[in-house]
């Protein structure tokens, strides 16, 4: 149901910044912004937000875009990866950035959510950093409303996408981690991986469910400078704000 069809040329990509290299101190905004990406109130609070902080890499989980018309994010590249296709619209992840990327894989996961059959996406992106190497960051909109095991398989395939990578990890965006279970085996699963969890100030302003958090920020081969929630009470979810160093 709605599963969006294989891309055509750039449908799903705006490269603008490919002579930038990603600096060893970036920051990183993740945020689901429940389809709002569309709309003059995000686009407000996203620009104000990018005045008051250099944000390398903006990361955004249920972006709306519309065929027909040229998205544009304040001037950033972007690269999206669909999970529902309409005649007029995309929804899906989109990874915006000011610097470099080299590639892009999208992810869609094999299994459909119980309630309106629809898929969830991920999205890679490898963006080179100054001095050498490989950023690699990945945007994931986790699935929902399945049994747990579907979850655990599901994460297991995106974990996939990134198991040969030796460089710098971003792992970040809407888990969907609402009971224990799925948290306990998401962090197993990022230790497992080498990543560690990036700690928020404002924890309050992160989005939960059943008490239980739904937004974060793993990360490897970087160290973590400072790091917030911001309450910005436009969309069900708050954006969350890291700013990291690569390791030398």
């Amino acid at each position: 149901m709605l599963k969006p069809r294989p891309p055509t040329s750039d449908q799903y990509t705006r490269l603008r910044h490919q002579n930038d290299l990603c600096p060893t101190r970036l920051t990183l905004l993740s945020w689901n912004v429940a389809k709002l990406s569309g709309k003059p109130v995000f686009r407000s609070v996203i620009g104000g937000l990018l005045e008051q902080t250099p944000i390398n890499l903006v990361l955004l989980q249920e972006a709306r875009t519309f065929q027909k018309e040229e998205f544009d994010l304040h001037g950033y590249s972007w690269s999206m990866s669909p999970n529902i296709q309409t005649r007029k619209e995309l929804f899906g992840v989109m990874s915006a950035f000011n610097v470099r990327c080299d590639q892009s894989t999208p992810f869609i996961s094999q299994r459909q959510e119980l309630m309106l059959a629809t898929h969830k996406s991920a999205l890679v992106t490898h963006h080179p950093v100054e001095g050498g190497g490989d950023l690699l960051v990945v945007n994931v909109h986790a699935i929902n409303f399945v049994f747990n095991q579907y979850f655990y398989e599901e994460m297991a395939s995106i974990s996939q996408l990134i198991a040969h990578h030796k460089g710098p990890l971003i792992i970040a965006g809407d888990f969907n981690t609402w009971n224990l279970k799925r948290i306990n085996h998401l962090r197993a699963l990022m230790t497992r991986l080498g990543l560690r969890e990036v700690e928020f100030t404002d924890k309050q302003h992160i989005k939960c469910f059943l008490s239980h958090p739904l937004d974060y920020v793993f990360y490897r081969g970087l160290r973590v400078e400072q790091a917030s929630a911001i309450d910005v009470a436009i969309s069900d979810h708050n954006p969350v704000l890291a700013t990291l160093s690569i390791d030398a």
